[in-house]
């Protein structure tokens, strides 16, 4: 990942609404949120076997700051009037920003999975985070811890959606391939101590496919696993759950293929201040 921040979003979309919100994401929002002073790169990845639509995207941040930023409040509290067509439609949304803790391993992953936990980690991250990344077929690993203030701050784009969902932190998997990054999952398990799991257990997700990736720039749902196909070799991730617990529902994301010009990932170019 660039930059020391981050912003996770999940989200559901029934049936009916799925194909305006993929016209949405693709040629307008993305490329708004990656425009943002601070926004280095977006990945958007659909859960796979879900009964839902679920939806999860990472944007890359220079720093945990940008999450509460002047011109990130600017563009949450102006939304487009797709993007207020599109905002009460999100189910199941969470959304959690702030900073890398720790990271352990190169690249992205095909094949992510991210997991909310409820509180900050008590154990060590960097030695979590350092095991899991030396595991077979497992590409990087990372803890990232949400700035809760600057999540919550209410805009008008918040109060367009109902019963908005947030985490504490993320334990995030990037791996190349859905039965590594499940290893890795019942790794943590069996690894971690036992109050680290919080009143659940890490389950098996089911599985998701990453629909773009974009850089300057890219909503809640249940952990996953994100597989990412956006150029030859590179990787996605998704992992959510709570307190290294992973809920029932828990699902496996991958990356969709999407071109550079449907926004497969969108980054920022050089020179390119805007």
């Amino acid at each position: 990942m660039q930059g020391t921040g981050y912003l996770a979003i999940w989200s559901d979309l029934s049936p009916q609404d799925e194909t305006d919100w993929a016209h949405w994401i693709t040629r307008e929002h993305a490329a708004e949120r990656v425009g943002i002073n601070g926004f280095l790169a977006c990945r958007i990845f659909r859960a796979l076997g879900a009964a839902a639509n679920r939806y999860f995207i990472l944007y890359e941040l220079g720093d945990e700051n940008v999450v509460g930023g002047p011109d990130y409040l600017a563009r949450l509290n102006a939304p487009t009037p797709w993007s207020q067509r599109i905002m009460p439609k999100l189910g199941n949304f969470a959304r959690g920003g702030g900073r890398i803790a720790a990271s352990a391993g190169t690249g992205q992953g095909g094949i992510v999975a991210p997991l909310r936990l409820d509180a900050a980690p008590s154990w060590d991250a960097a030695a979590v985070a350092s095991e899991l990344a030396r595991l077979d077929r497992i590409i990087a690993v990372r803890v990232l811890l949400t700035d809760i203030a600057k999540t919550s701050i209410k805009t008008n784009e918040k109060g367009m959606r109902s019963n908005d969902g947030s985490f504490a932190a993320l334990l995030l998997i990037e791996g190349l391939d859905e039965a590594a990054v499940r290893n890795a999952l019942h790794h943590a398990r069996a690894t971690l101590p036992v109050d680290a799991h919080g009143a659940g257990q890490i389950d098996d997700p089911p599985a998701a496919d990453h629909v773009a990736d974009q850089s300057p720039g890219g909503s809640r749902g249940d952990d996953g696993i994100r597989k990412q196909s956006g150029g030859e070799g590179r990787m996605g991730t998704r992992t959510d759950d709570a307190t290294l617990r992973v809920t029932p529902g828990m699902l496996v994301f991958a990356c969709r293929h999407c071109d550079r010009t449907s926004l497969a990932r969108l980054e920022r170019s050089e020179g390119d201040s805007s």
